[in-house]
């Protein structure tokens, strides 16, 4: 499993990002990996009747390798915005709160941002 993170205020970055294919790419990935988790070869009935993402994705008992991979994701996120790892959920919020009214009073009337090329 990878992870990558673009950092970039690119429309046309975004699209590509957003398009049909890399959608594709990442339906396919998502499959496979929900696929291995809901039904691994030989599982009994029983247990595979226990193998839910809500199981899969209940916070106290998370399977290792998808804690960690969340643990990856945060770390990269964080670093993408220059943020410490040890700020509370509301600090978050903030300071996603002050980055989208940052940006939203570059926009000009019409939609456009003034800064659409970085």
């Amino acid at each position: 499993m990878w992870l990558a993170i673009v950092k970039s205020m690119s429309t046309g970055q975004l699209g590509v990002l957003q398009s049909r294919v890399h959608d594709v790419r990442t339906r396919a990935s998502g499959t496979q990996l929900r696929d291995g988790w809901l039904n691994p070869p030989g599982l009994d009935p029983g247990d595979l009747a226990e193998r839910t993402l809500t199981s899969l994705y209940n916070y106290n008992q998370r399977p290792t390798w998808l804690a960690n991979a969340h643990d990856a994701l945060d770390v990269a996120v964080l670093e993408t915005y220059g943020w410490s790892d040890d700020q509370a959920d509301e600090e978050v919020l903030e300071r996603l709160l002050a980055l989208n009214l940052e940006r939203n009073s570059r926009v000009e009337p019409g939609g456009s941002s003034s800064d659409a090329t970085k």
